[in-house]
């Protein structure tokens, strides 16, 4: 069940691209083409000719053909890319480097590409998008024209996986949300809102927003309204199309937007005004400015009564960044929430249900989660006092939703992460995305949740895969095994990130140390109760076994690392990425000793 926005033929590829010509001529299939380039290579003029080679190399219809002519099989061109980009290293360096690059991407697609060779477009974009350098740009450009837009049925109980792409979107995501009637919205940065019907229909052509960037979307199930950087609300009746845009007075671009009951919408913006609308007659029926802060977020509580997430306040360090407001009476109720970063994203913990941590049960606290930057925090509704909060280095929260004893949060690098929403602690950790996760979506009628991402997928998720507990062991291939120094304990980690100990002598689970935010390519025990591991996020992490947990992290400057060795005394490691860059380094000092060869 697969549709594509431009279908990828390979006849049709070979009958009009630019090898064409060279199919039919003596030689067979692409000879005299590729003799073009070895041609250009030993040409007189190099500065000239040898940029036009490699151009030639990483034009992806040349590779598409190739592809296709070979069944998938692209061993010929590795080896094409590879014997060029070392007689082009001494005169073209960057370009040379660009086809290195390229080749070592196909090798890590060629099992997927012996199997389906019309998955190229997505692997090319999978393995080389942020890579650097205008050959390899222009490659993944081209490969987006190419890219499948899949339309998938959604799960069932029966499903073999608790989660499944449901879309490709054109652009990268804004914002998602339910309908009342099961309906998927999503809105993205190519200024599209999609309307799917996970009930199995077909989707419906999207609806075209204008030129200006949306940045929130909601549903009361007649109208979808979306905010915009320029301070304008798209409006979208479902049932019959666009709607005049509700125009704010005043400047600012609209950041968040929230339907407190049927037709009755509040939007918020940069300079601090709440605005409320009537929206069947696209009339504003209420306005409060609540000072110069900025509103990144709304969350309707009951009522009139709404929950603001806002810069902290520079009164106090750190401020507070959440604010009650009475819509009718438009006054403030409670200031609260301290923060050192604007909160972003809130959710209220979903009512009743299992506890869901350590075999306990008992209904939901009523609590709100919030986001802001590195950090969660959880607000007693009753009292506003802090419940919990939950920092990680390095990680950027952009989502939150809560399920029954969980609370869902969707990071910058496409992690979900779940909290216990008793205590903050974090239960488990899936990458179901390659970008940052800027929105979750929640039906809990139909027991679902949806997530969007920058990698242009939207997944539906079958929530009690969610609520139940983080079963012991990994969620993906193990990659790598290791015995500690002591031989008590077996270290394990996998495509999952995690890493995970066992007890050497009966098998059984330990605990989880923590994790990388990629594939751990290795972990190697250390001298003493440690170890370090090395993984597909581009970090070293050194690891405490008695303390459990992760004493220090480094970040080299490869991407990913393919493979970490480490000495007999511990001092010293050596790694290897995925470009073929080998590091010395410093295990007593935390640093680079050699910075490749």
């Amino acid at each position: 069940m697969e549709s594509r926005q431009h279908p990828f033929n390979a006849a049709a590829f070979l009958s009009r691209n630019k090898i064409s010509g060279a199919r039919d001529k003596p030689g067979g299939d692409l000879e005299v083409t590729l003799n073009q380039v070895d041609n250009l290579l030993k040409g007189r003029t190099p500065a000239r000719d040898v940029p036009m080679a490699a151009q030639f190399l990483v034009d992806f219809d040349i590779l598409a053909a190739r592809t296709a002519l070979y069944g998938g099989d692209v061993t010929a061109v590795v080896t094409d890319l590879d014997n060029t980009a070392r007689l082009l290293a001494p005169i073209h360096e960057r370009a040379a480097a660009q086809l290195l690059v390229l080749a070592q991407a196909l090798r890590r697609s060629a099992g997927i590409l012996r199997l389906a060779p019309h998955q190229l477009p997505e692997q090319v974009i999978l393995r080389l998008n942020g890579e650097s350098g205008h050959l390899l740009r222009r490659l993944v450009t081209r490969a987006e024209h190419y890219k499948t837009g899949l339309w998938m049925r959604p799960m069932t109980p029966a499903a073999r996986s608790p989660h499944e792409i449901v879309k490709h979107l054109q652009g990268n995501a804004s914002d998602t949300c339910f309908a009342p009637d099961g309906r998927l919205l999503i809105v993205d940065n190519q200024r599209l809102l999609e309307v799917l019907d996970l009930a199995g229909g077909r989707p419906r052509q999207p609806f075209r927003l204008g030129a200006i960037e949306p940045t929130s979307l909601a549903c009361d199930g007649t109208y979808a309204a979306i905010a915009t950087r320029d301070g304008t609300i798209r409006i979208v009746e479902l049932a019959r199309g666009q709607r005049p845009p509700l125009v704010p007075s005043g400047p600012g671009a609209a950041l968040a937007v929230a339907f407190v009951r049927p037709g009755i919408l509040v939007s918020a913006n940069t300079r601090g005004r709440l605005t409320s609308w009537d929206v069947a007659a696209g009339a504003e029926i209420g306005r409060i400015d609540i000072g110069d802060r900025t509103i990144s977020a709304l969350l309707p509580l009951d009522g009139d009564r709404i929950l603001l997430g806002t810069d902290p306040e520079t009164s106090t360090s750190p401020g507070h960044a959440l604010q009650i407001w009475n819509l009718s009476a438009g006054r403030r109720e409670a200031t609260f929430g301290s923060h050192d970063w604007p909160v972003t994203a809130l959710a209220r913990a979903a009512e009743g249900g299992d506890a869901g941590s350590g075999g306990a049960t008992g209904a939901a606290p009523d609590l709100v989660v919030a986001a802001a930057n590195d950090q969660l925090s959880a607000w007693r509704l009753d009292d506003l006092s802090c419940a919990w909060r939950a920092t990680r280095e390095h990680v950027a929260f952009h989502s939150v939703r809560c399920l029954p004893g969980r609370a869902v949060v969707g990071d910058g690098i496409g992690a979900l992460r779940l909290f216990d929403i008793h205590d903050g602690r974090e239960l488990r950790r899936l990458a179901p995305h390659s970008g940052l996760i800027p929105a979750i979506a929640s039906d809990p009628e139909r027991r679902r949740l949806a997530t969007v991402s920058y990698d242009q997928s939207v997944r539906v998720w079958d929530t009690s895969a969610l609520e139940a507990a983080a079963p012991m062991r990994h969620q993906q291939e193990v990659t790598t095994l290791a015995l500690t120094a002591d031989r008590a304990h077996v270290l394990s980690a996998g495509k999952d990130g995690r890493v995970l100990t066992w007890d050497a002598e009966t098998g059984e689970f330990e605990g989880e140390l923590g994790g990388h935010a990629g594939w751990v390519s290795r972990i190697v025990p250390m001298p003493g109760a440690a170890a370090v591991s090395a993984g597909w996020d581009g970090m070293i992490r050194f690891w405490d076994l008695r303390q459990a947990g992760c004493s220090a992290a480094v970040r080299s400057d490869d991407p990913q690392l393919t493979q970490l060795a480490v000495t007999a005394d511990g001092t010293s490691a050596v790694t290897a990425g995925a470009k073929g860059v080998i590091r010395i380094w410093d295990l007593v000092q935390r640093r680079v000793d050699s910075s490749g060869v």
